[in-house]
């Protein structure tokens, strides 16, 4: 399988905090890849330095080949990679399709309302509220809007910051359904999370720890779910063993 990301000795640092210590992955082209840990251990700051929003002091990120450590966030998305924030974050006093055409800025002005299209096939009840004001939805409508501006795009690497997160279980599910079809697409996912389902449906985790502050910050383990429960010594793995009832 292709590797579509590659992450190799990157430190960063908050001031006189080292938070990010010679960290190296890397990421499949088609996988859903989760990130976890314990709090303060280093998931976001991870993330956001991969989106260009932080700068690690040495390394080297590879996105298709081409180093990206120096590439401001916005190139970066242009270039096909983009971050999805913690949070329902939307423009709440746009309606739910300007939110949607937002997300379809770096796109061909052309292909924009053949996306919308199938946006609406997929989510019938966005296109029942396209004029309404975002700021009106429920969180999991919210979410969908935020993961939907994303499907009209193929090769991408969308890396999503507890999505779950404020969400009903019927939403869970929805979402989960929602990343098989991201991926179906071409795209690769790589996803911080602590909820069990979507570790579950990961091709790869990658733990972060140990444990977080100053003894976060270090890759402890990456393997598949079953690898992790059944071979893993980390806070996580104990955590997810006990969840799962081994």
């Amino acid at each position: 399988m292709e590797t579509l990301l590659k992450v190799e000795g990157i430190n960063v640092y908050y001031g006189a905090i080292h938070a990010i210590k010679d960290i190296s992955f890397q990421v499949n082209q088609g996988e859903i890849v989760t990130l976890i840990g314990a709090n303060g251990a280093g998931k976001t700051t991870t993330l956001q330095t991969i989106s260009g929003l932080l700068r690690s002091k040495t390394g080297s990120i590879l996105f298709d080949g081409q180093d990206i450590n120096t590439v401001s966030a916005d190139k970066l998305v242009g270039r096909g990679l983009a971050q999805v924030p913690e949070g329902r974050r939307v423009f709440l006093q746009m309606s739910v399709e300007e939110n949607l055409e937002m997300g379809a800025y770096t796109q061909p002005p052309a292909g924009v309302p053949r996306d919308l299209e199938m946006v609406y096939d997929l989510f019938p009840r966005l296109k029942e509220r396209r004029s309404q004001v975002a700021g009106t939805l429920s969180g999991g409508e919210r979410q969908r809007i935020k993961l939907a501006k994303h499907l009209g795009k193929k090769g991408s690497i969308i890396v999503m910051d507890e999505p779950t997160t404020g969400l009903h279980m019927s939403d869970i599910k929805n979402l989960l359904k929602l990343f098989d079809l991201i991926v179906s697409r071409g795209n690769t996912l790589v996803v911080i999370e602590h909820n069990l389902d979507v570790m579950k449906q990961a091709d790869w985790i990658i733990d972060i720890g140990p444990d977080g502050g100053n003894l976060g910050g270090r890759v402890v383990f990456t393997g598949t779910p079953e690898e992790m429960v059944k071979n893993a010594d980390t806070l996580t793995a104990d955590s997810l063993r006990a969840a799962c009832g081994v």
